[in-house]
C-alpha cells in the first residue's frame, strides 16, 4: 500500500470514529440532578437524542422516526397523577387542531405505565399521542430527571411505584419543545416550577414562527 493510500484510509477510520463519538453523544445518559433547579435541560438548537419510549399498548416508539415524519410539539410531563399535568395536557387539547393544519404532531411523554396512559387518553379525550418513559431514560437525555427530596419520595412512594413501575426517587422538570423535522430543537421551555406551564398560545406561536423560518 503506497503512503497516499494509507494516509487516506487512516482518515476514513477517523472520520468514522468521530461520527460514532457524536452520534453516542446525542444519546447518552446524563446524571440525575439533585434537584429541579439544578437539571441541565437540552435547549433551542440541540439535535433530539435517540431512544425508544413506548406507546399505551406497550409497544416499542421511536422518537426520532416520529420526528421526521413531521414536526413536532414535544412535552415532558410528570405524571396522569400530577393536577397540574393533567390541566396542561386539556389545555394542548384546545390547540391540536390547528397545529395540526400546520403538519404539526403532539407527542407527550410522561412516566406513567403504558397501560395508565391507554385509560388516560380515553378518559380525558386526548387527541394526541401519549408515551411512557416510566425509566425516565429519555428524560435524562433531555437532561430534565432530578432527585426527589427523601421526605417527600417516602411519603408517595407507593404512588410512584404503582404508576412507573420502577422503585426510582426520579420525576423530570416539565418541558415543552417545538423540533422540526431534521431533529433540531426550534424553540425550548422548561421550568423547575412544576405549577408554571408554558402557555398555549405561545407554544402555537413558536410552532408557527418554526415553520416560517424553515421556509426561508
Amino acid at each position: 500500500m503506497n503512503k497516499k493510500r494509507y494516509w487516506l484510509l487512516i482518515s476514513s477510520i477517523l472520520l468514522t470514529m468521530s461520527l460514532s463519538v457524536g452520534a453516542f453523544s446525542k444519546s447518552i445518559l446524563k446524571p440525575v440532578a439533585e434537584n429541579a433547579e439544578s437539571t441541565h435541560p437540552l435547549g433551542k438548537g440541540d439535535p433530539v437524542p435517540e431512544g425508544t419510549l413506548w406507546d399505551v399498548n406497550g409497544k416499542p416508539f421511536s422518537l426520532l422516526s416520529a420526528i421526521k415524519r413531521k414536526p413536532t410539539i414535544l412535552i415532558f410531563y410528570r405524571g396522569g397523577w400530577c393536577p397540574f399535568c393533567s390541566r396542561h395536557l386539556k389545555a394542548l387539547a384546545d390547540i391540536e387542531p390547528e397545529l395540526t393544519k400546520l403538519g404539526y404532531q403532539i407527542l407527550a411523554i410522561g412516566t406513567d405505565k403504558p397501560r395508565i396512559l391507554k385509560d388516560m387518553t380515553a378518559e380525558m379525550a386526548l387527541p394526541y399521542t401519549l408515551l411512557s418513559d416510566n425509566t425516565m431514560e429519555m428524560g435524562r437525555k433531555f437532561g430534565l430527571v432530578f432527585k426527589l427530596d427523601p421526605s417527600y419520595y417516602a411519603a408517595a412512594q407507593r404512588l410512584f411505584v404503582e404508576s412507573t413501575g420502577q422503585n426510582n426517587p426520579w420525576l423530570p422538570v416539565p418541558a415543552a419543545y417545538v423540533v422540526d423535522k431534521k431533529g433540531v430543537i426550534r424553540f425550548a421551555y422548561t421550568n423547575p416550577e412544576f405549577r408554571t406551564r408554558v402557555d398555549p398560545q405561545d407554544l402555537l406561536d413558536a410552532a408557527k414562527a418554526s415553520l416560517s423560518a424553515s421556509a426561508h
